[in-house]
């Protein structure tokens, strides 16, 4: 009977070891159309493809849903696996190994005013004359990022750069997610705002951030292999063409540093 209790133990012991090193945490937040978060459901093309990635290694991935300071500082000490859609600067480096890139996109960076003040943001150097509103701990484009001439309003989220635009707390507000923001626009009833004349393209890699101090930074080269191998066959392509979402540039998972990525 002994034999039988202690069988039975080792048997439970060691499922419960294997299923939690088959286990990847991840976190999600809400950036429409790649990562959507809708009454606590998580859907996109980013979600689909680390969790069809993962279970190609065995590994199943365990979402949380937080906001993007708390990510990046729980992926410095390993508190998490991945975060998506996670931009390259030399500061994450040095605690994250880098999946992918997935791809290339080009994205848009808007300003947004009040419709009242739809021509004040002409060129560049307009910015120096008001407080812009940024996200806390998100990076633009070099220039911007790296200007401390230009007053910056820090904001968590776009729920709230809609709230302070609104109040007036600042004149304008840079936007790198212009669905995202038109999304928290349209859901606190907020229409008297425009895009300002000017804006700054930047291309960028599409990558998966991965603590290099996370329990499981062991399969990161077979996971970055698994990516690699969907973006190379187009099954990137297909899974984001399956969200109605335009697909990124195939790229080889060769890590890209340009100063427009930071």
């Amino acid at each position: 009977m002994k034999e039988l209790i202690l069988a039975i133990t080792l048997l439970i012991v060691s499922y419960s070891t294997f299923s939690k090193e088959r286990v990847l945490t991840a976190d999600y937040r809400n950036r429409p159309p790649q990562m959507v978060v809708e009454n606590s459901s998580f859907t996109g093309p980013l979600k689909d493809i680390l969790e069809e990635a993962s279970a190609k290694m065995g590994y199943r991935v365990e979402w949380r849903f937080a906001p993007f300071k708390r990510s990046s500082r729980d992926l410095e000490y390993g508190l998490v696996d991945i975060v998506p859609r996670y931009f390259w600067t030399e500061e994450r480096a040095k605690f994250t190994n880098y999946l992918g890139p997935i791809g290339f996109q080009e994205q848009m960076m808007n300003f947004v005013v009040l419709k009242q003040n739809k021509d004040i943001i002409q060129s560049y150097d307009d910015l120096y004359k008001y407080p812009v509103g940024v996200k806390r701990g998100t990076s633009y484009f070099k220039k911007f990022n790296e200007d401390d001439k230009i007053e910056k309003v820090e904001t968590t989220d776009d729920d709230q750069i809609v709230k302070m635009l609104r109040g007036k707390r600042f004149k304008v507000a840079i936007i790198i997610d212009g669905k995202a923001f038109e999304y928290a626009a349209k859901k606190a009833n907020f229409s008297d705002w425009v895009y300002a004349p000017y804006s700054f393209v930047k291309r960028f890699p599409n990558y998966y951030g991965m603590s290099k101090k996370s329990p499981r930074a062991s399969i990161y080269k077979e996971l970055n292999t698994m990516l690699k191998n969907m973006s190379v066959s187009g099954r990137i392509t297909e899974i984001y063409n399956k969200h109605g979402v335009t697909p990124p540039v195939p790229v080889d998972s060769q890590l890209v540093r340009s100063e427009d990525f930071n």
